[in-house]
């Protein structure tokens, strides 16, 4: 219980500091648009702030320092945001039932995800770059040094480990249960955000939600390998030659296309925020390129 409530005030600042944002600066209202919007500017906001932060303050001081500072930030942006006379949300073009359609796939995509982080352990985990380097942070690693090597900087991203030390560091969760709340988060909303950029170039709701979710199961052009299948199957089947195996292609075609989705890498939170921020900032070049507005160029630049 001791856990929970630090850990309820720590999304509820950074989250609605990312919904305060998106609505003031981004000016976004749809609401399939704020909750991606939301986390990756939330979340990632405050490890990016953290990080700066703690090169002139001790991490533990930094840590709360930033949640503090979002905290006022995102109340005077609400203030602007969510006036008297204005609407928190504006129609979104789809449905209500394309809503619960879409925010339902998005809740089974985190709530799955989370589940199977919570009840795994994986290698990655365990290896020097992450768990021990979170907790060496928390030790005050900062700015982080290699564990292996402590005369050395640490050359490797640590994005995910300084956001499940500076977890631990406010809300006293164990290290390893930061790693699978990102996963929670991060999974559904990057299956939103994915289809918000997908849904921003075709403006259809049916093809946008398959592209979301072959981001995650169905990644690449491997699939293309079909197109070897042509002429055995017409050869078997249209002619009838005796040919070996004609469906061998089915193999080449659907094998490596399983193992390059998003769903099976997905246990590597470096890629998990990683392509998080890359769609989103695909996103905003997106909108950069098709409007004059000054603001998405410049997100262009900071996602980058």
């Amino acid at each position: 219980m001791s856990v929970f409530f630090p850990l309820l005030l720590f999304f509820a600042v950074t989250l609605f500091f990312g919904f305060a944002f998106s609505v003031a600066v981004l000016r976004e209202r749809r609401i399939f648009a704020l909750w991606p919007l939301g986390v990756l500017i939330g979340i990632n906001g405050y490890i990016f702030l953290v990080n700066i932060t703690s090169y002139a303050v001790p991490l533990r001081m930094g840590a709360w320092l930033v949640l503090a500072l979002m905290l006022l930030a995102a109340a005077a942006l609400g203030k602007a945001a969510f006036g008297p006379n204005q609407s928190v949300f504006v129609p979104s073009g789809l449905e209500v039932r394309q809503l619960r359609l879409l925010f339902g796939v998005a809740f089974l995509i985190s709530a799955v995800s989370g589940i199977i982080a919570l009840r795994t352990l994986q290698y990655e985990d365990l290896s020097l770059g992450h768990l021990p380097l979170a907790a060496t942070m928390v030790a005050g690693n900062f700015p982080v040094m290699d564990p292996s090597a402590p005369e050395k900087p640490m050359v490797y991203h640590y994005a995910s480990d300084l956001f499940s030390a500076a977890l631990h560091i406010v809300a006293g969760t164990p290290l390893w249960l930061g790693y699978d709340i990102q996963t929670f988060f991060m999974s559904g909303a990057l299956f939103l955000m994915a289809f918000l950029l997908a849904f921003h170039l075709r403006r259809n709701f049916w093809s946008s939600l398959a592209a979301a979710f072959l981001l995650f199961y169905g990644g690449g052009l491997i699939w293309l390998y079909f197109t070897e299948g042509l002429d055995p199957l017409w050869q078997t089947y249209v002619l009838g030659h005796a040919v070996s195996a004609p469906w061998k292609f089915v193999a080449a075609m659907t094998i490596p296309q399983l193992w390059s989705g998003f769903v099976f890498i997905m246990n590597n939170h470096a890629i998990e925020i990683g392509l998080a921020i890359t769609v989103f900032t695909l996103y905003c070049c997106v909108r950069a390129l098709k409007s004059a507005e000054q603001r998405w160029l410049t997100f262009t630049l900071v996602g980058a």
